[in-house]
């Protein structure tokens, strides 16, 4: 800082000179807002009197000639100096030898220049330098910082500057008016009222709560070297730019205008929606200030433009709407957008780049400015050329667009966080939406596609990315092909289980029995009818589909633990012919019209002497009729054929050499096609499957024992699962565990938890597993490379389609979305199933066709393509989640809250838990006195556990939006805290012990003792991970059971205490402990 005699004036700064400045303390060593203009001098040039006009600029205008303090300051303020020399370089390169030397020369200056960053305290903020090329040819370059200086000032400049150099020439002073200075804009601001502005702002952005960045395809976290940038220049086609210009025209607005909405359209299209953000540099130079065009300074500032649509919102009401826009926000272009972000609901995620619409005037000549000097008795011309201009900002993606003399566009990008292939289409797409607009002027802007039919990106995707042809060794059947593999292996062991074992001839046997009793009992008509399969043990359901499977039905497994309701639910939908069960479940066959077969008793009682008579079964028969929740608020039926399991199962087998030698566990329910990798995988290769009891499952020291006992080297089961398994005390021994294959799917994966197994077992192959029941088990897959856990951690894909499998990423219109764009996930080939049930309407509206006329189903599910061809999963478009592995809709368990007598009102919603997974809470508007335990309980009987919401909040009113709906995002702001605003402390060192495990499992601080477990979140993979703790800590056995039956820490601690004997004896913990 230079002495304090100097000082001139000292005010405030602007709100966008204040946000220059954070940002450039924030980056000190940074290119931040540096800003290099060089020309080129045609003609005569008198060096000195460059530097002497140059000078004479920074004593007429206040802001050249400007510091900026921060330190030590209440706030940053401005301080003018009543006197600074400008920095100037000169350099006669006339003796290079060649052309190229004296460009490369110049080059490597302006590189060096760029090095060389402004500190805003002490430098100044501007410097020149110029080259001698030749007598009659010079380099100009002139850097300064953009906190003082906008691109509108440069005319101002420009022009005083050859004024006074040509006055100077002919020794005379220069005719120019007293500057106006930019202290008058400052006043200006201080003095102009915020509360309007602010108003305004607000209901601009009303409801926008999601923002429409460019997609960040490279890494998703800020790079280390922030200013990194890239830039490429494209030049609109002149027939494209002239046909724009008409529409602007014909639409009484501006080409800017036009911009704004299709790189709005642009936007909103990459992110699934119908309405953008992005910010736009304004001049910002207000009306109402006398010659404020005239100022030199900063005044430029940056505000969001807002680009909505609905489904038939045609391009010129979009263009008109988004000009009126334009033109209401002109008069609040001043306001800090520090401030404007504010406003927002998304505060400063509200954008993540901006774009400059290069309106400011030049002068005239420029390029090709020429300007009369008088030297002595002659005269000379000076040609002045612009050549170019290097600025940065500390945005990672901006835009300048230049219109003179063509329209050009500049995309300046991070190539950390953006590949050059995606600007490029970017600006392909941008050009192709604005052919839309032109030839299309009718057709609704959702409509408008981003990828060319028939170009080379459309045939990229579509049909490239999906070249998964595989020819596999055809079978009619799936019960053909289990014939075979028994006849391969008759006495090699099919399944084992705690009820004894079963080999491929002995399975077969039980199978081909039961098969000639159910042909038998539907008088030969077996073939098109279902069914249904509700047992406790799992060998029994195993040998049922086999059975059915040979018989020509169709099985409808059905999980034992559903509540009864659910259970007629499906018997209800299904309509089986047969219900095979045990004696101990007859009570859900009550009133079941159809024939009952009871496992446990019937089974042996079957002639085993004859065969089991032929039936003719083909790929398209239907094999099995899954149950899952749907979104009518009932469980939707899906039908799935042979020919689909036959595929993945064939796919499976080839894809990770999968054969007799395997051993599988299955850790869930056979009624969901998640464990039927595990199922089918083994039981067509000949390798053995096991089948652990439920408690074996549920504890992870007792499963860790059981696969090793058990040598099992492959695995199916979901990430939660997962989890709990790596929480085990025992993870340790997973060292000389036998694992080879583990297939994770049904959620998003926790990667730190494969870095901790891999510590552990670098050996083991793990795979992201993603498929809907609607494509048969799996239609996705990707193997995770060990070595690059943290670049999978940045982008999680979930892989590329399985053979004779095909994965598109469609818009709501069907049109194909290119890489990195959102949209819905639609899968096709041989897997897709046949489709719901009795429910045709259902079938044809989520089953359709693609661009090449092949059967696609449409999943639900938000994705987007990435560069390399594999798709990264991006969670639900519907109310459609995944809790613990398994899907459901959250309509389903609102209709059941409904159903209570006291809920006059209910919305189920998920929320992201931090460690990965969801949990649902459910508002609830009650008739009378909230009772939230009654309800809970009435859920336990009418739902699973897992969709029995953990947290349950009453509110007074239901929030609506404007157009009469539910207003989803006000509802989620509700969650609270259901539990009593009295914390009941622990009074024993045991209730301590367990409040410390219950804080840190279920995430919360303040829990009373009386606080119910499934009130605070709680369900069974917690309880699983908190009786863990409590074995572990306390060395004692326990059940996970024991926590569903006593759900409180007051409870639990009884129990804990009683089997340790220390129940009220006030001993300490290392008392209990030792």
């Amino acid at each position: 800082m230079e002495k304090q005699s100097r000082i001139e004036d000292v005010y405030t700064l602007s709100p966008l000179q204040a946000g220059m400045l954070f940002h450039s303390i924030y980056q000190r060593d940074s290119s931040a807002y540096f800003v290099q203009s060089a020309y080129r001098l045609i003609g005569d040039l008198n060096v000195r009197l460059v530097e002497y006009s140059l000078n004479e600029l920074i004593r007429r205008h206040e802001i050249l000639r400007t510091s900026f303090v921060y330190e030590e300051m209440d706030k940053p303020l401005q301080v003018v100096l009543s006197h600074r020399k400008l920095p100037f370089y000169f350099e006669d390169i006339s003796n290079l030898s060649s052309k190229k030397e004296q460009e490369d020369r110049i080059e490597v200056f302006k590189k060096e220049d760029r090095k060389h960053y402004f500190d805003l305290v002490k430098d100044s903020l501007i410097r020149a330098a110029v080259f001698r090329i030749s007598d009659s040819e010079h380099e100009f370059i002139w850097s300064c910082h953009h906190i003082i200086i906008d691109g509108w000032s440069l005319k101002t400049i420009e022009k005083e500057f050859f004024a006074i150099y040509e006055s100077a020439g002919a020794d005379r002073t220069p005719s120019l008016p007293p500057p106006v200075q930019y202290r008058n804009y400052i006043d200006w601001l201080e003095n102009k009222p915020s509360s309007e502005s602010a108003e305004f702002w607000k209901k601009y952005l009303l409801h926008f709560d999601a923002p429409s960045p460019i997609p960040r395809l490279l890494r998703s976290e800020e790079p280390e070297s922030a200013f990194d940038n890239r830039v490429i220049t494209f030049e609109l086609p002149d027939t494209l730019h002239q046909n724009l210009l008409e529409v602007a025209r014909k639409n009484r607005t501006t080409l800017n205008n036009i911009f704004r909405t299709l790189w709005g359209l642009l936007l909103a299209k990459y992110n699934d929606q119908r309405d953008a953000v992005f910010g736009a540099v304004v001049s910002g130079r207000p009306p109402q200030l006398p010659d404020s065009d005239e100022i030199v300074g900063l005044f430029i500032n940056t505000v969001p433009v807002r680009v909505a649509f609905d489904a038939e919102t045609g391009f010129g009401d979009l263009v008109r709407r988004v000009s009126t826009e334009a033109v209401d926000s002109e008069e609040f272009h001043h306001y800090p957008l520090a401030e404007i972000q504010n406003a927002s609901e998304l505060k400063q995620h509200l954008f993540d780049h901006i774009v400059v619409f290069e309106n400011y005037p030049v002068n005239a000549g420029l390029p090709g400015l020429k300007v009369g000097t008088e030297t002595g008795k002659a005269e000379s011309m000076l040609e002045l050329i612009r050549e170019s201009v290097f600025s940065q900002n500390h945005y990672p993606f901006y835009i300048i667009v230049g219109t003179k003399p063509v329209l050009r566009l500049n995309f300046y990008y991070n190539r950390e966080l953006y590949a050059e292939d995606l600007v490029r289409d970017l600006f392909g797409q941008f050009c192709l939406l604005a052919e839309q607009a032109i030839s299309q002027e009718a057709m609704p802007v959702d409509r408008f596609g981003l990828v060319e039919e028939d170009g080379k990106q459309h045939h990229w995707l579509l049909d490239e990315v999906n070249d998964t042809q595989k020819v596999f060794e055809p079978f009619p059947s799936v019960h053909s092909l289990f014939e075979r593999t028994a006849a391969a292996f008759p006495d090699k062991t099919a399944i084992r289980s705690e009820m004894g074992s079963y080999s491929y001839l002995e399975l077969n046997g039980e199978a081909d029995a039961l098969a000639a009793h159910l042909i038998d009992q539907l008088d030969g008509q077996a073939k098109g009818k279902r069914i249904a399969i509700l047992v406790d043990r799992y060998d029994y359901a195993l040998i049922g589909m086999l059975a059915a499977a040979r018989s020509g039905a169709a099985f409808v497994p059905i999980h034992p633990e559903l509540p009864g309701a659910s259970i007629r639910n499906i018997l209800q939908g299904a309509q089986p012919a047969v219900l095979l069960t045990e004696s101990t479940m007859l009570e859900h066959a009550e009133g079941f019209p159809g024939e009952l077969f009871a496992m446990d008793i019937q089974l042996d009682m079957l002639d085993r002497s004859g065969k089991c008579p032929e039936v003719s079964t083909g790929p398209d028969d239907p094999l099995y009729l899954i149950y899952s929740s749907g979104t009518t608020g009932k469980p939707k039926g899906v039908m799935v054929s042979h020919g689909a399991l036959l595929n993945y199962v064939s796919w499976f087998k080839s894809e990770f050499d999968f054969s007799q030698e395997y051993r599988g566990a299955l850790l869930s329910s056979y009624a969901f096609d998640l464990g039927y990798t595990a199922i089918w995988g083994t039981l067509l290769s000949g390798a053995t499957l096991f089948l652990p009891d439920k408690n074996t499952v549920r504890n992870p020291d007792s499963l860790l024992t059981f696969l090793l006992e058990n040598q099992i080297s492959f695995l199916k089961l979901t990430p939660s699962h997962f989890k709990i398994l790596m929480a085990s005390g025992k993870k340790a021994s997973l060292a000389s565990s036998a694992l080879k294959l583990v297939l994770l799917g049904g959620e998003k994966i926790n990667v730190s938890d494969l870095a901790a197994y891999l510590e552990i077992n670098p050996s083991t192959q793990f795979v992201n597993h993603y498929g809907p029941t609607e494509a048969t088990i799996g239609a996705v897959f990707h193997r995770i490379d060990p070595d690059n856990l943290d670049a999978y951690g940045r982008f999680p894909v979930i892989g590329r389609p399985i053979a004779n499998a095909g994965a598109h990423i469609l818009d709501d219109n069907g049109n194909l979305l290119p890489v990195g764009a959102k949209g819905q996930l639609c899968l096709g080939g041989k897997g897709l199933a046949i489709g719901y049930f009795g429910n045709d309407e259902l079938t044809q509206q989520k089953f359709t066709v693609n661009a090449r006329g092949q059967r696609i189903y449409k999943t639900g599910d938000r994705a987007r393509r990435m560069p390399g061809g594999e798709i990264e999963f991006l969670g639900r478009i519907d109310q459609e989640v995944k809790i613990r592995g398994y899907r459901i809709d959250t309509n389903e368990i609102d209709q059941v809250l409904l159903s209570h007598p006291e809920v006059a009102f209910a919305s189920v919603q998920p929320f992201e838990e931090p460690g990965g997974g969801y949990a649902l809470t459910a508002f609830i508007q009650y008739r009378d006195d909230p009772d939230s335990g009654a309800l809970l309980a009435f859920l336990r009987t009418k739902l699973p556990d897992y969709m029995v919401p953990g947290q349950l909040t009453a509110i007074q009113s239901v929030p609506i939006t404007p157009n009469g709906k539910l207003d989803v995002k006000a509802l989620r702001k509700m969650k609270q805290d259901n539990r009593a605003k009295t914390v009941i402390p622990p009074e024993t060192d045991l209730e301590e012990g367990l409040l410390a495990i219950w804080q840190e499992v279920l995430g919360h601080e303040k829990i009373s003792m009386d606080d119910d477990f499934f009130d605070l979140g709680g369900h069974s993979l917690k309880a699983v991970q908190i009786i863990s703790r409590i074995i572990s800590e306390f060395r004692i056995t326990l059940e996970v059971k024991d926590i569903f039956d006593h759900t409180t820490i007051r409870q639990l601690a009884a129990e804990v205490g009683r089997q340790i004997g220390i129940a009220d004896t006030g001993r300490s913990m290392e008392e209990i402990i030792i």
